[in-house]
């Protein structure tokens, strides 16, 4: 009797894990139940198209470190514009906020110090992970983490990164 309730009871749960299970979201949904990243989805699918196609086809999932669009506003004027004039520039820091593979927060959190390479020229980006806290490069907070969407899951943080072979070409227009 006792196992015809366990198999029962099993039964059960994989039953409602069937009923629940949830299609994956396109950058376009996440940017309707987040429209706080509105700006960061824009440029992403205006300039990386052909990676994030690319990425689908091969089946590798991505990690997307998305700045806020306060983030993008608080930018100065010149940054924005050098952004938004020079394609190569932008896509460059766009990849920078991109990291291979799917790093939920449930993975990070209280991993400490935390090294991965982003898909920018494999530049490595800085994760300090507490038990509550995710900061990205230092000073850039996650603010929402664990956003899933068809490729892998997005983290909200709080600024822009900047990789730091291209801060003289944003920040100055330097090469």
């Amino acid at each position: 009797m006792k196992v015809v309730r366990v198999l029962f009871g099993l039964f059960c749960i994989l039953s409602l894990i069937h009923a629940v299970r949830i299609e994956a979201q396109t950058l376009s949904e996440v940017e309707r139940e987040h429209p706080d990243i509105s700006t960061l989805i824009t440029l992403v699918n205006s300039t990386l198209s052909t990676q994030l196609s690319a990425l689908a086809a091969a089946n590798r999932t991505i990690t997307v470190f998305a700045p806020d669009n306060t983030a993008f506003e608080s930018l100065p004027a010149n940054v924005t514009a050098r952004l938004h004039t020079n394609e190569t520039l932008l896509r460059d820091v766009l990849l920078y906020h991109i990291v291979p593979g799917n790093l939920s927060a449930h993975f990070l959190l209280g991993e400490g110090v935390i090294l991965v390479k982003t898909l920018f020229d494999n530049e490595t980006l800085m994760l300090n992970a507490t038990r509550t806290t995710i900061y990205v490069e230092g000073t850039r907070k996650v603010i929402v983490p664990d956003v899933f969407f068809d490729l892998g899951v997005i983290h909200i943080i709080n600024g822009v990164l900047i990789p730091p072979s291209l801060h003289g070409a944003v920040l100055y227009g330097t090469s």
